[in-house]
């Protein structure tokens, strides 16, 4: 969850109206984002102000008396009877359209969920190249990105270092991919930057081979039980990929 996602559901948070998995994934980014922690604080500072500060006035008599016969009990309607013939003929619809519900869910159900990943995919580095929180940890450095992971994630990503192959490492940040943390790893070709997104290979699936939208490319690979997403406008992907799995083999 990033900066923005986050802003957008914190008067909600702030009053406790999230759920608790919704909860969770904004703690887990206000512990590495002290931007959003100080929204949240001003956020709950305006709101004790308002409690403490607000001027309350009691309503008219005549309001009350008005309200309290809202509730009023009405006669009661008889409700109209139905013969046989009609009550089968809405049991046969309401059974079709049950059926036909349940067909749509099922349809719905198998497709592919790919295109809407490869979407979420492209929007996210898109954002990410917009927004000023491209990067948690900016290094060069494998032995200081990859530490960077370790308490925030359940799995620890390869983070290899390929400036040698034309892809130099320019950093990391925590992202998040179909609803699940994830690490995103920051690497540069030219003027092009590549993001890599990795999650577990069982929280997402992906197709293997290269697919593009909107001129940007989505090239996914799996290695070591992990997922490894790369979106780019570059055509080098495949290069990339070929580099990576290069340097991270045993």
């Amino acid at each position: 969850m990033n900066c923005d996602q986050v802003c957008s559901l914190l008067d909600a948070f702030a009053d406790g109206e999230i759920d608790a998995v919704r909860s969770l994934e904004i703690e887990t980014h206000l512990s590495g984002c002290a931007e959003c922690r100080q929204r949240l604080e001003v956020l709950r500072a305006t709101g004790e102000l308002v409690r403490d500060k607000a001027v309350y006035f009691n309503a008219p008599d005549r309001l009350v008396l008005s309200i309290s016969g809202i509730g009023a009990e009405k006669p009661k309607r008889s409700l109209p009877r139905f013969n046989r013939p009609q009550v089968a003929w809405f049991a046969v619809n309401l059974c079709a359209s049950a059926a036909a519900a349940f067909l749509l869910i099922m349809a719905s159900s198998t497709r592919r969920p790919t295109q809407s990943i490869e979407a979420e995919l492209v929007s996210d580095h898109i954002r990410s190249l917009q927004a000023s929180h491209i990067f948690d940890v900016p290094s060069s450095d494998r032995h200081t990105v990859k530490p960077w992971f370790q308490g925030k994630l359940d799995f620890p990503p390869d983070v290899p270092n390929l400036a040698s192959a034309g892809f130099p490492l320019l950093g990391g940040r925590l992202d998040y991919v179909a609803g699940h943390p994830a690490a995103a790893l920051v690497y540069a070709r030219g003027k092009h930057t590549i993001n890599v997104f990795v999650l577990p290979i069982s929280q997402v699936s992906t197709p293997s081979e290269k697919s593009g939208q909107g001129g940007y490319h989505v090239l996914e690979w799996t290695e070591h039980g992990l997922t490894y997403c790369a979106v780019s406008d570059t055509d080098a992907l495949p290069n990339f990929r070929d580099a990576f799995l290069t340097a991270t083999a045993p």
